[in-house]
């Protein structure tokens, strides 16, 4: 059986930026099987936090740009796949979990 992969949110309030920053800011959380992904250390709040703040527009972008090449582009060491594999990529200046996305074609 295959580990399961969940997304989950809450939205957040946001004063900054455009209208689309505002209405999509949230705590992401994502894991895969019992590994939390986007788990992190608030070091100004002295906590740990299983949800970072992210905007989820961009991630849906990223993934809604990039679902053909997630699912069915084999792995190779180029720039390109880098940028459609590698979540940092969907960008807009938040610090993005490090994670990889590499299809084995099925």
């Amino acid at each position: 059986m295959k580990p399961s992969f969940v997304i989950d949110f809450n939205w957040l309030p946001y004063g900054y930026g455009d209208e689309i920053a505002r209405a999509t800011f949230a705590d992401i959380f994502i894991s895969v099987g019992s590994c939390c992904i986007t788990e992190l250390e608030d070091r100004t709040a002295k906590t740990i936090r299983k949800n970072a703040r992210l905007s989820a527009y961009r991630l849906a972008h990223w993934f809604a740009e990039n679902w053909w090449r997630l699912l069915w582009e084999p792995k190779k060491d180029t720039i390109d796949w880098k940028l459609a594999h590698q979540m940092g990529s969907a960008g807009g200046g938040y610090l993005w979990p490090d994670l990889t996305f590499v299809s084995d074609g099925e």
